[in-house]
């Protein structure tokens, strides 16, 4: 603030006293830098960053500045124009938790309030980086081996951890959709519904197929593929049954043997005889 000084002389024998007019003197508040730290950049959805706001000035004792004053107040921290709190200095620093932020990059500022010894500061902006989850994603069989002609379920589930049902690590809850390949054949498209996409068909045909799935991936969460499935699809196990058109017969009688696959498939082909 601003200080009235004056001085008073006392005088001696030969010297009267004397006062001095006031001298205002100024002393100004310490101008405080402040610095901005993460704890974790970049940092994948979900998980806890920490920012702290230190004020710089100078190397007065522990939790001061130069000058030796201990410095109060509060910080406010930002993304963006978006305040994310305020926390009370403690030794000079400001922290403030967060697992809020979004997938992307965030420009983090902090705004310290001051105090009748220190001035107001700004701390430069901080580029925090929020990287999208990385899930993994399994595929499964609701049937194998199958048979020829059988209805069988693929299920594909994304795989990232604890989160709540439908979601995984972080809290999110994956969007989009998986597409089924037989190979390099596309076997359909699915929509995902509580982190998981599934896919009938009945049109595999005989023999060990390659099953994979790709997910699209969205905003917080990244592509992904599962590992191939060996589905096996069996031929049909048919019965034959065989009938004569004439028996007993007499010599030289034409007779008729017809031969019969069972099993509900249409055959083709010849049988022996």
């Amino acid at each position: 603030g601003t200080h009235s000084i004056t001085a008073t002389y006392s005088g001696d024998a030969n010297h009267e006293a004397a006062t001095a007019p006031a001298l205002s003197q100024v002393i100004a508040p310490l101008s405080p830098g402040l610095s901005l730290a993460s704890s974790l950049n970049p940092a994948t959805l979900g998980e806890s960053v920490t920012f702290t706001a230190t004020l710089t000035g100078g190397s007065g004792p522990a939790g001061t500045l130069t000058g030796g004053t201990a410095p109060t107040g509060t910080v406010e921290f930002f993304d963006g124009a978006t305040s994310l709190g305020s926390s009370a200095l403690s030794g000079g620093a400001a922290t403030l938790d967060t697992s809020a932020l979004t997938t992307g990059t965030h420009s983090i500022t902090a705004s310290y309030s001051g105090d009748a010894n220190h001035e107001a500061a700004s701390a430069p902006a901080l580029s925090q980086v929020i990287a999208p989850l990385s899930p993994g994603l399994s595929l499964a069989s609701s049937l194998n081996p199958a048979t020829l002609g059988d209805s069988v379920t693929f299920t594909a589930t994304l795989t990232g951890g604890s989160g709540p049902a439908g979601t995984l690590t972080g809290g999110s809850t994956p969007t989009g959709t998986v597409e089924f390949f037989d190979g390099a054949t596309s076997l359909g498209t699915s929509a995902l519904s509580g982190g998981a996409a599934t896919l009938d068909t009945s049109a595999l045909t005989t023999g060990t197929h390659s099953i994979t799935a790709s997910y699209s991936g969205d905003a917080n969460h990244e592509a992904a593929s599962a590992p191939a499935l060996s589905q096996v699809i069996a031929p049909l196990s048919t019965g034959l049954s065989l009938a004569s058109s004439l028996n007993p017969a007499t010599v030289g009688d034409s007779v008729t043997f017809t031969a019969t696959l069972t099993g509900g498939s249409a055959p083709v082909g010849t049988l022996t005889g």
